[in-house]
């Protein structure tokens, strides 16, 4: 049987890589409707995409479970995933772009950069491992650097942490986290947790502030 080829599009990279962010390097299946609800589209329009990214053999489906990556899918999905973060830290570095603004942008140049010029971005920058939201950048290779994190919400009160990514890319909620000062390698510590509510209240930058708990569940840390 003959394999359908798709043509390297935005959709399918787009698809690959947001597939990727929701399962990362596990075997896990993502559902339709978490697929469609990242990539800010209707269940039906990723039902048919997933169809033929199946043919395609950039991943498998199961019934009732979702789909994850093959190994050519993952491979695809960290590629362009690599150069969205390059792109990222080279717009925040070089051009001072605010972390909040710099996602928009790198999701159209992420499409448009030739293996050369992510190369030559890549040396730029002196083979940077992380992006300025504390995301590890896939090395040429398709490496990632393993790091045992969790999630802020998930430490206990009286404990030290740094902080090592800031997850999702939505605006409002990276400018949260700017003004409470909370960066990448930065020191914070929990101070008090809200028994039912899940509200924190941590030390950071020598400053007390409060975080609720959806906040603090796109916070990864590093216990210490």
């Amino acid at each position: 049987m003959t394999k359908k080829v798709i043509r390297n599009s935005v959709s399918t990279e787009d698809y690959l890589k947001g597939i990727y962010r929701l399962t990362g390097e596990t075997d896990e299946f993502a559902t339709t409707n978490a697929i469609a609800e990242s990539l800010g589209i209707s269940a039906p329009s990723v039902t048919g995409m997933l169809k033929k990214l199946a043919q395609s053999r950039l991943v498998q489906h199961s019934p009732y479970h979702g789909v994850r990556l093959t190994a050519a899918g993952r491979s695809r999905a960290v590629k362009i995933l690599r150069r969205h973060r390059l792109v990222e830290l080279f717009l925040h570095k070089c051009l001072r772009m605010n972390w909040d603004e710099i996602h928009q942008e790198a999701e159209v140049l992420e499409h448009a950069l030739s293996e050369r010029l992510e190369s030559r971005i890549d040396e730029w920058l002196g083979h940077p491992r992380f992006d300025p939201h504390g995301a590890p950048i896939p090395d040429a290779a398709g490496n990632i650097i393993p790091r045992n994190v969790l999630k802020l919400s998930e430490i206990e009160a009286r404990c030290d942490a740094i902080v090592a990514q800031v997850m999702g890319q939505d605006a409002e909620l990276l400018s949260y986290f700017k003004e409470r000062r909370i960066f990448p390698n930065r020191r914070i510590t929990v101070l008090e947790k809200e028994k039912f509510g899940g509200s924190l209240k941590v030390r950071v930058s020598g400053k007390i502030q409060f975080i609720g708990l959806r906040a603090a569940q796109q916070i990864l840390v590093e216990q210490l």
